[in-house]
């Protein structure tokens, strides 16, 4: 009976001296910074660059979306700003043929009005032509979407031909 209360007493000594080395809790907790990658345009995803758990670097291109529309946008725009640019050309041509002829009684002043307010609204427009193209520029710049800082993908749930929305998280970046 002895030896068994002996054993005891060591054994749990031996225990507790193992436990005070290397303690353990079941309430522990590990922080990470999450970060859910939303792309900032919609459209069909022709590429996906990454698979889930895979480390990625700063830079990387995660994955694309198709740019054709935006593409066929921006070229719209491209050629409504030529359009302006030639509508503008015209009514400063107009306006420098009629200015002289004020003077002389040969156009009124109304008409000269009328064409400086035509070259003012023209140039308006085409400043908003070129807000356009630079908007639909940055636009199909999104179509790729990169990581902004290093990390590893978690819970990837898209393939390539999935569709995604503007603003939704497709997977996050840990």
């Amino acid at each position: 009976a002895l030896l068994i209360v002996f054993g005891a007493v060591f054994l749990t000594l031996y225990v507790w001296s193992v436990l005070e080395r290397h303690p353990r809790t079941d309430d522990a907790t590990a922080r990470a910074n999450v970060v859910g990658i939303a792309p900032r345009v919609s459209g069909q995803t022709i590429k996906l660059n990454v698979q889930d758990n895979q480390a990625v670097k700063k830079g990387d291109v995660l994955f694309e979306i198709d740019p054709e529309d935006y593409r066929l946008v921006l070229e719209k725009a491209k050629a409504e700003l030529a359009t302006v640019d030639r509508q503008l050309a015209q009514a400063q041509d107009t306006l420098h043929r009629m200015e002289p002829l004020l003077p002389h009684g040969f156009a009124t002043a109304e008409n000269v009005d009328q064409a400086r307010t035509k070259v003012t609204t023209l140039q308006a427009q085409r400043e908003s032509a070129i807000a356009t193209i630079n908007l639909e520029e940055l636009h199909l710049s999104y179509c790729k979407v990169i990581a902004p800082f290093d990390g590893r993908v978690i819970n990837l749930n898209i393939s390539a031909g999935a569709h995604v929305t503007t603003g939704i998280p497709v997977f996050s970046l840990l």
